[in-house]
């Protein structure tokens, strides 16, 4: 009976073997729906708004307050 040597991957190179798999078994989908219909959504990347519409007057009745 011989004896069987395994070859060590490096962290690196493994977690890259794992990306791979991961994306391939499990790829990235996502779909353009109107705003309306995305109350049961996930984000699939940030968003940003350029404006605070309609403005948050609570923050500014609390500022008034102090």
């Amino acid at each position: 009976m011989g004896t069987e040597f395994l070859k060590i991957k490096e962290a690196d190179e493994a977690k890259e073997i794992i990306k791979n798999l991961f994306d391939e078994l499990y790829p990235q989908k996502s779909i353009n729906i109107p705003i309306e219909d995305s109350h049961d959504q996930v984000i699939f990347k940030d968003i940003d708004a350029l404006m605070d519409l309609p403005p948050h007057l609570i923050a500014h009745l609390w500022m008034d307050m102090l």
